[in-house]
């Protein structure tokens, strides 16, 4: 299901741009439809962050050789929350929202 709302939001005037995923979601791992989204060309580049409670070493590890965006542990709160998507979009397009925020 995942799998297919990306494919359907590509074909879409608003494509996806930027999936949050949990370690364990309905029908498919969250790492495999990570690993499926960077061998896809049409999503290797859209920023994938990982929201879950897998604090394990072997999974943040398998998440960062498979491409991840950025990893986040739950408990969390709002501020850690958009400090790690602005430092994942700053990374991958640079230090726009730095400059949005002094506007």
């Amino acid at each position: 299901m995942a799998w297919q709302k990306l494919e359907t939001s590509h074909s879409t005037k608003n494509p996806i741009q930027l999936v949050l995923c949990d370690w364990l979601i309905p029908k498919i791992k969250g790492l495999d439809l990570l690993k499926m989204s960077r061998f896809d060309e049409r999503f290797k580049n859209v920023p994938f962050v990982f929201i879950t409670s897998e604090s394990g070493q072997k999974q943040v590890e398998q998440a960062l050789e498979s491409g991840v965006s950025h990893y986040v542990v739950t408990p969390f709160t709002a501020d850690q929350i958009k400090m790690r998507l602005e430092e994942t979009y700053d990374r991958i397009f640079g230090s726009k929202t730095q400059e949005s925020n002094k506007l």
